[in-house]
């Protein structure tokens, strides 16, 4: 039973989440609670795995941590606390927060001016590395990579053009490093019309959304220069977003020219975060976690 709490509450402190960060953008979807009802449902769907394999009904009497893995192992909870729980649930915000700190002028840290394959690359091999962590029994530095990868595979829907596309299904492609992100617009192709309002709903050529060319926008943060005809991120802090063509494409915020986009790459960018999740907990193996969790 011993290995059994172990493994179980390790994989919590690995996969939950807390709701209290600097928030990213404005409104009521943020890194923070995208990746936080991510995290809690992919638990909850773990102690409904655990408590059913030993017979047991998962009825949580609440939706606190501790009222959670009450109903996952029962009464054998340890000497786990809701402190200790929640150091280490911050650990995973904390560094989700921090890639706009610490990697503020990285294009593929953002999935901004079309840096999709830096992108993909860092999701990519951070989950590899997550893993790996896992096997040697570095918690800390599992949790610590989960949390700036999710913040990269989520940027993806809000910093790129897939919403716009029509797409209503996540990528796939971009927790897979055994393929390639593909119909990529080149660096000589224009993707965007101007938006001298800065607020059109879809500034996207017409010639980009029916060959479904995957562009996203450019950053610029310290420079307004962009390669000709290319979309811009937008905002006030993107000085790109000046220069023709005006206006951008970012999803971060709900606003009214953007909210039915927005509410979807919200979705996406949650579904995919569950399905990341997933391919970790697939990979670690019940019986391997729990040796090495014990």
């Amino acid at each position: 039973m011993r290995s059994v709490v172990c493994g179980v509450a390790l994989l919590v402190v690995l996969l939950a989440g807390v709701r209290a960060f600097v928030p990213v953008g404005g409104g009521g979807n943020t890194h923070v609670t995208i990746t936080g009802n991510a995290v809690m449902k992919k638990v909850n769907e773990v102690c409904k795995a655990v408590a059913e394999s030993e017979g047991r009904e998962f009825k949580p009497t609440g939706s606190s941590v501790e009222e959670l893995l009450r109903a996952c192992l029962g009464s054998a909870t340890g000497q786990l606390s809701a402190a200790k729980f929640h150091e280490a649930l911050n650990q995973i915000y904390m560094q989700n927060g921090l890639v706009d700190r610490d990697f503020m002028t990285s294009d593929p840290h953002h999935f901004n001016s079309e840096s999709f394959s830096g992108g993909h690359t860092l999701i990519t091999q951070g989950t590899s590395t997550i893993k790996a962590n896992i096997r040697k029994g570095s918690f800390q530095a599992a949790r610590e990579t989960l949390g700036r990868v999710l913040h990269t595979l989520q940027d993806f829907y809000s910093h790129s053009n897939w919403v716009e596309l029509g797409n209503k299904a996540t990528y796939p492609v971009l927790i897979r490093p055994d393929l390639t992100i593909s119909n990529i617009a080149d660096v000589n192709t224009p993707t965007c019309s101007d938006c001298a309002s800065g607020t059109c709903t879809n500034p996207l050529l017409p010639s980009i959304l029916n060959e479904k060319k995957l562009t996203s926008g450019y950053m610029g943060l310290v420079s307004a220069n962009k390669p000709s005809g290319k979309c811009s991120h937008g905002g006030s802090a993107d000085l790109s977003s000046t220069q023709n063509p005006r206006g951008g494409i970012s999803k971060d915020e709900r606003r009214a020219h953007n909210a039915g986009f927005h509410d979807i790459a919200v979705a996406l960018a949650t579904e995919a975060s569950l399905e990341l999740l997933e391919d970790i907990r697939g990979a670690a193996g019940n019986k391997e976690y729990l040796r090495y969790a014990s």
